[in-house]
């Protein structure tokens, strides 16, 4: 489970009783809404009926499937403030053996500070089985739970249900209390297990307004209800969202956040209302926008300058054209400040002390930037995101929660250049793939505006093989790879600050068995805004055989694609890569003046319907004994929706069939 959670430091004003005029007792449980529909699941009371079915009844090749999973979300009314409290009641049956890790659960815990954190105020499981005929009861024991951190303001608590067998029913029921009012559960109804009925139930005061948004391609039957409290002067808001035999999600490759697609909803509180007291959120982008600008730890940090003054001076003195100043701040930030490992949206406090002790979280080190560039006479405005792990965002709907990550941008005319000093790889205009998720959010003096994430770089790689073909010991020479863009910064992360091959020469050995580099000798690996090239001498079998009159081989060598990456007939949702991608190999074989050259592959071109995927294969004698065969797969765009799904399958098999022809050569006689 997956449920949205607030990495964010937004203060509400606290809530005093003098707000309502009378004390207002904790909410009651959920209404009839929707009861009459479904029946209450009570814990602890598993009927027999539930071990009958031999496989599951919307899906018989399911491994498990919920029996029921079911939430609800409301209000605690204290003295001081609202809290929350989600509870949620589950039972899943477990088929098989593959499907034991199901009976591993955890539970998510948002917390700002050490002093102020969720609470998980009731947790209890049991597992049946049945034996003999008869219900055995394992309780759930409080010294196999245990806590840890997990993630930027997120703890789990965790643990493993007793007693798992095939066949076992697990049943866990939890509640949660929290102060924090933005982090007002989601609920996930479509999971990787099928689900025979999922349920989410909530109860929202007037004074609080939530705004639900969904996702996912499955029908959510919602219910709604409005009611004045009996014997009180406010309203509360019934929902009701139901899904009945929700198919598990289907496990496809090439997607980069199953969220996106996965059946839920998730809440944003737009505004709150105490009295007189009335507070947009995220009504409206341009309520988010100012609300960004005029918050401590994050619009008014971006006044303070003074403290880079004779950074500032330097540029100046050094740099007169525009490109080179903003070079020369994103390299001087990029370098000066290390990224503590933190992603959010707010600073840990004032950016000048982050300066100062040369770290801080990508709030404080792109702040910074923002800061620097505009005292150098720049027109920089900072842009939050989410990163594609933290899941899409929705124009239509206005979020805080979501976003994750911070950018500078600089406007020149109708150009917007984007800078990540947080990350030591990037150059501007060359982000983080985790960056490249739709759009962002530029936050200006006026409502903010939408920005592009998509990238003009590809990851583009480049090989060239020189041999000399020997029938005993295989192939020998020289080998050339270069790493354009988005290739060369993948590579510059594998190997860290460290241009010791050791290990890379390593996964190329283990990769491609009976292929050897040696004497490898790497440039460039330091100058990000140049390609990485690498120099080697190479010894390989390249899939080669020889009989007593032949040789075969397949002439690409480790850039041969030989299984299709798309291999699932029928796909429900887009194929996503990281970046557009092009891959371009180069062999040239001197063959034995021993041998003649009897076959080979012919030349040929493949391409899309939309001519977004290219393949060409080129083959050349280039003298009476070389032959030269050049290999270019290339991938516009990093995005393939599922209408052109088919297409693009289709095209990787004729790939990998055309890399699958061999040279044959013959010895003379």
């Amino acid at each position: 489970m997956k449920y949205l959670f607030v990495i964010l430091n937004l203060r509400l004003p606290t809530i005093k009783w003098a707000i309502f005029g009378v004390i207002l007792p904790l909410l009651p449980g959920f209404p009839a809404l929707a009861q009459k529909e479904i029946p209450a699941f009570r814990f602890g009371k598993l009927p027999a009926s539930n071990f009958i079915p031999k496989v599951c009844p919307i899906d018989s090749a399911a491994h498990a499937y919920y029996l029921f999973d079911h939430g609800q979300s409301t209000f605690l009314i204290t003295p001081e403030v609202f809290k929350v409290v989600f509870e949620r009641h589950f039972r899943i049956r477990i088929q098989d053996k593959s499907a034991f890790d199901q009976a591993d659960i955890s539970i998510p815990l948002y917390y700002k500070d050490p002093k102020s954190e969720e609470k998980l105020v009731e947790l209890k499981g049991i597992t049946y089985n049945l034996e003999n005929g008869e219900l055995v009861e394992t309780k759930l024991e409080k010294s196999s739970i245990f806590k840890e951190k997990t993630g930027e303001h997120q703890n789990q608590v965790k643990f493993t249900m007793p007693n798992i067998r095939e066949g076992s029913i697990i049943e866990v029921l939890y509640k949660i209390e929290s102060d924090f009012l933005f982090n007002f559960q989601g609920w996930v109804f479509q999971h990787d297990i099928p689900v025979l009925e999922s349920e989410y139930l909530t109860a929202i005061p007037e004074q609080l307004q939530y705004n639900p948004y969904f996702w996912g391609y499955l029908k959510v039957n919602v219910s709604r209800e409005e009611r004045k409290k009996p014997g009180y002067d406010f309203f509360e808001i019934l929902n009701g969202y139901l899904i009945r035999n929700v198919p598990a999600f289907p496990s496809e490759p090439y997607i980069h956040n199953k969220e996106n697609y996965r059946t839920r909803v998730e809440f944003e509180l737009a505004s709150t209302k105490f009295g007189i007291d009335y507070k947009e959120y995220t009504k409206s982008w341009a309520a988010l926008n100012k609300l960004l600008l005029e918050d401590q730890q994050f619009g008014l940090q971006l006044s303070k300058t003074g403290y880079f003054k004779d950074e500032v001076a330097e540029i100046q003195a050094n740099f007169s054209q525009p490109n080179d100043k903003i070079n020369a701040a994103h390299q001087l930030i990029q370098q000066r400040m290390r990224w503590n490992g933190d992603h959010g949206i707010y600073t840990t406090g004032n950016i000048r002390k982050s300066f100062e002790q040369r770290k801080g979280n990508v709030a404080d080190i792109n702040l910074c930037l923002v800061s620097m560039l505009r005292e150098l006479g720049l027109s920089a405005f900072p842009v939050v995101l989410s990163t594609i792990d933290n899941g899409a965002i929705l124009p239509t709907l206005p979020t805080l929660t979501k976003m994750n990550y911070v950018l500078a941008a600089v406007i020149q005319g109708d150009k917007k250049i984007l800078l990540d000093a947080a990350d030591p790889f990037a150059t501007p205009s060359l982000l983080p793939g985790k960056c490249l998720n739709g759009q962002g959010r530029l936050i200006n003096d006026q409502d903010g505006v939408w920005v592009d994430l998509k990238t003009s770089k590809i990851d583009q790689s480049q090989a060239y093989y020189k041999l000399d073909l020997d029938p005993q010991d295989g192939f020998k020479g020289t080998y050339q790879e270069r790493h354009f863009n988005y290739s060369a910064y993948r590579m510059r992360h594998q190997l860290g600050d460290s241009t010791d091959l050791t290990e890379y020469l390593k996964n190329i050995h283990e990769k491609h068995p009976g292929t050897e580099l040696t004497e490898a000798i790497m440039t460039n690996f330091n100058d990000y805004q140049k390609d990485i090239i690498l120099d080697a001498k190479i010894k390989t079998r390249g899939n080669m055989e020889v009989t007593d009159e032949l040789i075969y081989f397949t002439p690409i060598q480790m850039e041969k694609l030989v299984d299709n990456p798309l291999k699932i007939e029928d796909r429900q949702f887009p194929v996503e890569f990281e970046y557009p991608w092009l891959v371009n190999a180069t062999v040239e074989i001197r063959i034995p003046e021993s041998y003649d050259l009897e076959s080979t592959p012919k030349s040929a071109i493949f391409q899309n319907a939309s001519k977004t995927a290219k393949f060409t294969f080129g083959v050349e004698v280039v003298s009476g004994n070389t032959l030269k065969i050049s290999s270019l797969i290339f991938l516009t765009k990093a995005q393939y929706e599922v209408d052109e799904y088919e297409g693009l399958r289709d095209f990787f098999n004729l790939v990998v069939s055309k890399h699958a022809e061999q040279v044959v050569l013959k010895k003379k006689v």
